[in-house]
């Protein structure tokens, strides 16, 4: 039995499929809203900062709701994510980010840095806010290069916001002795991790609402068993829960219990 979108929204009443990526409506989590706060201190106050998160476990949501929370005058973020590079190419990177042309060698990419973020937070009082994601992947040298250029007046003031973003292995990089310069100087660690079993089910319920189904659809085994082959992991009870959608319309199931969720988790090697 071939099964469309267009015949899951009507078979459940889903204005949308509910865990799509454009269905995505906030779920704010206990440790999801101490994360976003830490980072919005960070904004505030200045400095450097770190989010590590498993995979899968919201940290490019937290970040998009950090970014959207802040002012649109106050702030010039510049944020990347391709990190598995050489040094001159994260310069680069970063240098089009702030709207500065790269040049070919490092010394004049790192004095055009300075001034552009000195001009920033120093001339026109809008604070730089530079966000390195995946940075767990960054080269060894990089680390030492983030120190240098948020170096304002002899290390005697914080002008702009740095955040690396990784998953856990960027805190084991950071405590190697190499990088203690770095370290010592990172004043928010925030910190993602998966849902517990009550989140789980708050959060697929959540998901589920907001796009129009408001009925049971999951029973509690059902919940129980997307748990434990999730292990609270959002993106992965994203996918098993609409898989296990799917297996329902085919079965004509009405709601989705353990049976469906665990041959799913299975069938897709979870």
């Amino acid at each position: 039995m071939r099964v469309t979108p267009s015949k899951i929204k009507a078979v459940f009443g889903f204005s949308k499929l509910p865990f799509a990526k454009e269905s995505i409506d906030i779920f704010e989590h206990k440790r999801f809203t101490k994360a976003l706060e830490s980072l919005e201190y960070l904004a505030e106050r200045a400095g450097i900062g770190c989010l590590t998160a498993p995979p899968g476990s919201g940290k490019s949501v937290l970040i998009s709701t950090f970014l959207e929370s802040l002012s649109k005058t106050a702030y010039f973020p510049v944020y990347i994510t391709h990190t598995t590079c050489s040094t001159l190419d994260l310069y680069r990177q970063i240098l089009y980010g702030f709207g500065i042309e790269p040049v070919s060698r490092k010394s004049e990419m790192f004095r055009r840095l300075q001034d552009r973020l000195s001009d920033l937070a120093i001339g026109k009082r809008i604070r730089p806010l530079l966000i390195i994601d995946e940075a767990h992947r960054l080269a060894p040298a990089f680390f030492e290069e983030i120190r240098l250029f948020t170096n304002f007046e002899c290390d005697r003031r914080d002008e702009m916001v740095v955040l690396l973003a990784g998953q856990p292995l960027l805190a084991q990089r950071l405590r190697l002795a190499v990088n203690e310069p770095l370290s010592q100087r990172i004043i928010v660690r925030a910190t993602l991790k998966s849902l517990t079993a009550t989140e789980t089910i708050n959060y697929v319920n959540h998901r589920l609402k907001v796009v129009g189904r408001t009925a049971e659809l999951f029973t509690p085994c059902g919940f129980e068993a997307l748990y434990k082959a999730s292990r609270g992991v959002p993106r992965v009870v994203d996918q098993i829960a609409e898989r296990s959608i799917l297996q329902a319309v085919k079965k004509k199931a009405k709601t989705i219990d353990a049976q469906i969720v665990s041959k799913v988790a299975i069938e897709s090697d979870f």
